[in-house]
């Protein structure tokens, strides 16, 4: 079995593991409170932070795998595709304007 997670994975991390589909998993630790305190969407959103860092992970399904006194063990899983690509986006920005300070320092 996984070990579960203590943050959410990398970029880096999620591409290593990123199956054909663009499908990412990880156990995460849920506290029996947070869950009861929130209402469905709230759930998902916080399994996708726990796991990606961001609420936009599609297609998000997730399985109870273990306890560990009130703290659930929760498998989840789904496509991070769009998650990384708008990474991708915003890193190639960044680069484009790295390049761009660098041209304006030779002038």
């Amino acid at each position: 079995m996984q070990e579960v997670l203590t943050r959410p994975l990398t970029h880096a991390q999620m591409r290593r593991q990123m199956d054909a589909n663009g499908y990412v998993e990880g156990i995460i630790p849920l506290d029996l409170d947070e869950i009861i305190d929130s209402d469905r969407d709230t759930f998902i959103g916080m399994l996708s932070e726990m796991l990606t860092d961001s609420a936009d992970l599609d297609d998000l399904e997730y399985e109870v795998v273990g306890h560990d006194g009130d703290t659930l063990h929760i498998l989840v899983s789904g496509d991070a595709t769009a998650l990384l690509e708008e990474t991708e986006d915003e890193e190639e920005e960044e680069e484009d304007e790295e390049e761009e300070e660098e041209d304006d320092d030779f002038r």
